[in-house]
């Protein structure tokens, strides 16, 4: 009844038919395995031979893609899109590490926060110990960040040590021996005391002296890096604030500026007999006799103005021996009070008078702006610890000379 145009015409529609199926069942299933995405999908079913467009469109149907979304498909790179975020926004996404970029450190979680700048400025570095203090007291997760750091010392014998500290830091050299108590504070040198047979419970003068005799002779080789009071090089360690890192940097960046802060530019004439036993006693390294180093001092508020804006995420850490009072003051008269998300700063109340006042003002214009202020050690407000998670007495210390 059928002529044989017509047999051989249904044959071969039959083969087909099978095998369509064929190659379907098999493409579906090594698709399901391996667990690919739409984009992947369609990139499989190009491939696929025989009669290439018509086994393409069968598969594409029956995995609820349309054939004429295969270009935008082939397009698509499944990765959500980042949702915009204020500086004091939600919680941040998890940057991974892709296989053609670095690795982030170890240390830092490598935390990205879209679009947002985050800044790390340490007025009063002391011997690095509060270097990394923006991973303790930055909010909302913000301490994982990756970090522009600017640190200010003006000790010269400090400088020179925190200088090959931010080296060490941006893997630029090694670590840096500590060679005498880092201590920032009389409180810090009296919890350091007991580990070189000082015994704390007899008082501050009683440490003082036996420390200073315990650390007599590194005291007196404390190398002094003369090119770091050098204009040009300060001026080029400020410019730094002038490029942000790269939105995608896994890694902090440091920056020291060998200098004092104040809310002016001057000197600061320090008697170099003095900065070297304050690295002991602690206090102001001013004072009259000897040879005398004269320290720049930087306008602090004009460059934290010129670089930085409220979009940013700035922690700001002043330990600068009264110059508090003239920085935050004018920060507040400008209104630029609200570049800061966070301040812990010390007031010196020995120093100055005036310290229960600018703590007033402080407090009215961080409720304005939304900042967060801690102080260091104070029991009647938000506090912080005055050394960073790195650099407790149990982590951080000299080795005793008498064991060399």
């Amino acid at each position: 009844m059928f002529g044989k145009g017509f047999m051989f015409g249904f044959l071969t529609l039959m083969w087909l038919f099978v095998m369509m199926w064929s190659q379907r069942s098999v493409f579906l299933a090594s698709s399901t395995q391996a667990g690919a995405r739409p984009g992947v999908v369609v990139q499989a079913a190009e491939q696929l031979p025989l009669p290439n467009r018509m086994i393409s469109e069968t598969v594409l149907r029956a995995t609820g893609i349309a054939p004429d979304a295969m270009a935008a498909l082939e397009e698509t790179t499944g990765d959500a899109p980042e949702s915009s975020s204020s500086r004091r926004g939600p919680a941040p996404a998890v940057e991974v590490a892709t296989v053609d970029g670095p690795p982030p450190p170890a240390e830092s979680g490598a935390v990205r926060y879209p679009g947002i700048r985050h800044v790390y400025i340490d007025a009063g570095a002391n011997w690095a110990n509060t270097l990394r203090l923006y991973e303790d007291i930055a909010g909302e997760g913000h301490g994982k960040a990756t970090y522009e750091v600017y640190a200010f010392e003006a000790n010269p014998y400090i400088a020179t040590y925190v200088d090959s500290f931010a080296r060490w830091l941006n893997r630029g050299g090694s670590k840096p021996p500590i060679l005498i108590p880092p201590a920032g504070s009389q409180g810090h040198l009296m919890m350091l005391a007991d580990r070189y047979g000082c015994d704390s419970t007899n008082g501050w003068k009683h440490v003082v002296a036996c420390m200073q005799e315990v650390f007599r002779k590194p005291l007196s080789l404390l190398p002094l890096n003369i090119s770091l009071r050098a204009r040009s090089l300060i001026s080029e360690r400020l410019a730094e604030a002038a490029k942000p890192l790269h939105p995608l940097a896994t890694q902090s960046r440091y920056t020291l500026v060998p200098a004092g802060v104040d809310g002016k530019a001057g000197i600061l004439p320090v008697s170099k007999e003095r900065a070297r036993e304050v690295l002991i006693t602690g206090g102001n390294p001013l004072g009259q006799g000897g040879e005398q180093l004269h320290i720049p001092l930087v306008n602090f508020v004009e460059w934290i103005c010129k670089h930085f804006s409220e979009q940013d995420y700035v922690v700001l850490k002043m330990d600068a021996e009264s110059a508090e009072h003239s920085i935050l003051t004018q920060l507040i008269k400008l209104n630029k009070f609200g570049l800061l998300d966070v301040l812990a700063f010390e007031c010196h109340p020995k120093v100055s008078k005036k310290c229960a006042r600018l703590e007033k003002q402080v407090a009215q214009a961080a409720m304005m702006t939304g900042s967060r202020v801690l102080m260091e050690n104070n029991a009647l407000s938000a506090s912080y610890q005055g050394l960073d998670f790195y650099s407790t007495p149990d982590k951080y210390f000299a080795v005793d000379p008498r064991t060399r």
